[in-house]
């Protein structure tokens, strides 16, 4: 620590670095430490007890954006504006990547910062020989980097083709006094125990489900010395090469090598056996679809009332996922399956059918503003002029498309006739043809397009406005994210699903108002009624 207290006008923080865990046993960190507190009274700048960051973090070419310390030292000073300098003891401490070395050099020196070298004051200078000297060593550390990495990939080459493998033990397996040969794991049995499961999936004794529930009530999972198996996870673990006795390396080292100095739990025959089995057999795993679900098109963006309120209480706002409804498909083992949407937090069940109608009748309770027409017929202007300049572009991109060919069509002729190779002139005569069709159908599209008139600006304003009009009709006819868009637009908060087993928008777009039913209402229940924008349908809900 520093012996400068904090009254002082300049403060500075310090980060101390070691690449891997094994680095923190030797005196590095102490050394980098003594460096910068020396530096710091030099500088006079005292250093905050909570300004220190130390410990090891991986800094070669592409970690350094996301490393959680820089991104730490860069907010605290952001708060601290009292904070002058980063003080670091070399730049191989600091990153090993010049590109991004320099970037956070810039990046600090936009909050009033400077990275201060200890080790070697000559750095922190600002002329062109300081910086040409500062880039040498983010070269000689970025070099350093990669010729590790480069002989790390060699010997882990060297390795996979020795039959060893260089990285820890499969499961079933157990480290040995060799390294990269491991010894089949006997505690609990659990190597013996995946050897005889795997031997009876390989001959259709078990079905590998079978084979799952059998390992995860085996007394290795069962007494928590590892987390039960789930179905993706096991498929991994009984197909892998390694049972069969194969060395497999990674992306970066492509080395298969079928004759492992380990022992196989497995032939290479069964291993064989039980890929034929996985891929014949039909996946019962149901993983979120990267795009969602089209048959549960209300996933997400229909919410439980009373969990988002729990939610919100917490401090979670926004749509939380926990009170989201997610659909799925329950069978109830009869050959019967029913479609549903679940609360992902208190489980509650609603019929699809119920919830698509209380959607589409809930949405059909609202009409279009004057205002909102007004506006939207001025963005389908808009969008028509796009389109218009778009396709006078495309006009002239066809146009010249064309030139192009026929003087294309022009040279293959030239040469058909001057050629007197039968070949070539086969060659040559059907290159022609090909260029004609390419040709003709240019100029299908560009008379298309050339004889566009008003009447398809007519009907395409015609089709935008009867589609908002009719937007309950439509609104499941959308794609996914085209109705998600719509929904955000129409509904920002989503469709809430209360404990009276009601749906209600909390939240309802300017350019939609609530339908008056009754033409009896006085004028002021009418607007409030036009402003509230919540309405209520009965939803069905499952007794399960």
């Amino acid at each position: 620590m520093s012996t400068i207290d904090g009254s002082a006008n300049i403060w500075a923080i310090t980060t101390c670095r070691v690449s891997t865990p094994e680095q923190k046993e030797n005196h590095s960190l102490d050394n980098q430490a003594k460096s910068v507190l020396a530096a710091a009274e030099k500088l006079g700048a005292y250093i905050p007890p909570d300004g220190q960051w130390s410990g090891d973090a991986s800094s070669k070419c592409g970690k350094n954006i996301h490393r959680k310390d820089i991104q730490e030292m860069l907010e605290y000073c952001k708060r601290h504006k009292r904070v002058k300098y980063l003080l670091v003891s070399s730049p191989d401490r600091f990153m090993r990547s010049i590109d991004e070395a320099l970037h956070f050099e810039v990046e600090f020196r936009l909050i009033g910062v400077t990275v201060y070298y200890t080790d070697d004051p000559e750095l922190n200078g600002a002329n062109v020989a300081t910086k040409l000297r500062k880039l040498m060593k983010y070269y000689e550390a970025e070099a350093s980097n990669e010729e590790r990495i480069r002989k790390g990939l060699e010997t882990h080459k060297n390795a996979l083709n020795e039959g060893r493998l260089p990285c820890c033990p499969k499961f079933g397996y157990k480290k040995t006094f060799t390294s990269g040969i491991h010894d089949v794991n006997d505690d609990c049995g659990v190597g013996a125990l995946l050897g005889d499961i795997l031997s009876r999936i390989a001959s259709g004794v078990i079905t590998p489900t079978e084979g799952m529930n059998e390992m995860n009530a085996g007394e290795y999972i069962s007494n928590g010395k590892r987390k039960p198996f789930k179905m993706d996870k096991w498929k991994k673990i009984i197909s892998d090469p390694y049972y069969a006795g194969y060395v497999v390396g990674s992306k970066q080292v492509k080395v298969v090598n079928p004759n492992g100095l380990h022992k196989p739990l497995i032939t290479k025959e069964q291993h064989e056996k039980i890929l034929e089995i996985l891929r014949g057999r039909k996946s019962c795993h149901c993983a979120p679809r990267k795009n969602g679900n089209p048959h549960f098109p209300l996933s997400r963006i229909m919410l439980c009332e009373e969990c988002h309120k729990a939610e919100i209480a917490l401090g979670n706002t926004g749509r939380h996922d926990h009170s989201k409804f997610c659909g799925y498909t329950n069978n109830n083992g009869n050959g019967k399956y029913y479609d549903k949407y679940e609360c992902r937090k208190c489980h509650k069940r609603i019929s699809r059918e119920y919830a698509h109608e209380a959607v589409r009748e809930h949405i059909a309770n609202f009409d279009l503003t004057e205002d909102g027409r007004k506006r939207i017929i001025r963005q389908l202007e808009v969008v028509w002029k796009d389109e218009e300049r778009n396709r006078k572009m495309t006009i002239v991109q066809l146009k010249q498309r064309m030139t192009n060919l026929n003087k294309q069509k022009e040279g293959q002729v030239e040469a058909l006739c001057r050629c007197s190779d039968d070949e070539i002139k086969h060659e040559l005569e059907g290159a022609i043809k090909r260029t004609r069709e390419t040709l003709k159908k240019t100029e299908d599209e560009l008379n298309e397009l050339e004889n566009s008139n008003d009447a398809e600006k007519q009907g395409f304003m015609e089709f935008a406005l009867d589609f908002v009009d009719n937007l309950a009709k439509r609104f499941f006819d959308l794609s996914l994210d085209d109705m998600r868009k719509c929904e955000l637009l129409m509904f920002p908060s989503g469709f809430m699903v209360g404990a009276d087993e009601k749906v209600r928008t909390p939240e309802t777009s300017p350019f939609y108002r609530g339908r008056t039913t009754k033409k009896d209402l006085p004028n002021t229940e009418k607007s409030l009624m036009a402003e509230g924008g919540r309405f209520e349908l009965p939803l069905q809900v499952s007794p399960d």
